[in-house]
């Protein structure tokens, strides 16, 4: 229900220079919401949300949605805006005004039966962390029945990017409330968490992360003495179908959760055993191939030498062979020291006190 789109306010060439709002890429870091019933039905809302933009903009506009769920009686109304302060990178709020004329920094509201707008006119450097508290009132928020009041609230439908850190508070006007009950999900999904604090008349609503395009829907029931002057009223039970309706979704839930379990311990484990089955087949049958083709080459049988490696040959024609570069005096005395090694050439000394003294 509530649905903010980050937009760009760039400037047209036009005869009239006119001020139009375009998509822009943006991050919502921080998502921080709390909500006052009070004893007549209606809701005061404080939304503070943190943005990191990636470009410059000229602003920004909440966009909040006035239907109330399919199975609602009838749609909120709107009560009202009170307040928008912006801060940017942590310095000190800004109340925003209502925008007059052209002015860079100021607030439009357009109101329609489904939904409202507030576009908020606020120069925006690349890079900058803005953090933006809207103050407004909703009503017709809750419902009283015969035996208990209900509020089954869209709090965040179909934003355009993925919303980090969502905190929602609802207060109810008294406190204890040994009634009280509340659920969350995305559609017919649980998604996040959520807190019954009966002791101080007390729902928190926690998640890390709701994806693009998802939404969260709070549903709460809690006795009629919390909302005395509320006009809006119907007749009927309403405590045990709520608990109905709200344990069919947790049938569905233990469905799928089951299916997940099957998957998880039945189907994966035969799907591992059947890669693994491949693998060692695969395996195996690379094996037998390698060794028809090595059998088939011969190189699996014992090498056997037809020739024996030649001994008798000199310095010099091992160098040639090898396409060498030794000198003609290191061939020389190669061949010298070859000769010796084969007895051909004595060596003999005359007149030699010590043999290491003399150079050859």
């Amino acid at each position: 229900m509530h649905k903010y789109v980050i937009v760009s306010l760039t400037i047209i060439a036009s005869f009239m220079f006119s001020i139009e709002l375009v998509q822009a890429d943006y991050k919502i870091s921080n998502y921080q919401q709390n909500i006052q019933i009070q004893s007549d039905g209606n809701a005061l809302v404080t939304k503070e949300i943190t943005y990191s933009f990636d470009d410059n903009m000229n602003g920004i506009y909440l966009k909040e949605g006035l239907n109330a769920p399919a199975n609602s009686q009838q749609n909120y109304t709107w009560g009202g805006l009170q307040s928008i302060t912006v801060s940017r990178n942590g310095e000190k709020p800004q109340l925003i005004s209502p925008r007059s004329g052209n002015e860079s920094i100021g607030y439009v509201e357009s109101l329609s039966p489904n939904q409202v707008k507030e576009k908020v006119y606020y120069p925006i450097k690349k890079h900058n962390n803005i953090q933006v508290t809207y103050r407004y009132q909703i009503n017709n928020v809750v419902t009283n029945w015969d035996d208990v009041s209900e509020i089954n609230w869209l709090m965040i439908t179909n934003w355009d990017v993925a919303l980090n850190h969502v905190n929602i508070t609802l207060t109810l006007p008294q406190k204890p409330d040994r009634v009280l009950k509340a659920w969350v999900h995305n559609r017919d999904i649980y998604s996040g968490h959520v807190r019954v604090d009966q002791k101080n008349a007390k729902l928190i609503v926690t998640t890390n992360k709701i994806s693009k395009n998802e939404r969260l829907e709070l549903r709460t029931y809690f006795s009629n003495s919390q909302t005395p002057l509320n006009q809006n009223k119907q007749p009927g039970k309403r405590a045990q179908i709520i608990s109905n309706q709200e344990g069919a979704i947790v049938v569905k839930n233990n469905a799928k959760l089951k299916r997940i379990a099957i998957i998880g311990l039945i189907v994966l484990p035969l799907v591992i055993l059947v890669i693994a089955i491949f693998s060692i087949i695969m395996t195996l049958r690379t094996r037998q191939q390698l060794k028809f083709a090595r059998q088939r080459s011969g190189v699996d049988k014992s090498i056997v030498h037809i020739y024996d490696i030649p001994n008798d040959l000199g310095p010099a024609i091992v160098n040639s062979r090898i396409r060498g570069k030794a000198t003609h005096a290191n061939l020389i005395v190669a061949t010298l020291m070859d000769l010796i090694a084969r007895h051909k050439v004595v060596l003999s000394y005359t007149d030699v006190v010590k043999v290491d003294q003399v150079t050859y």
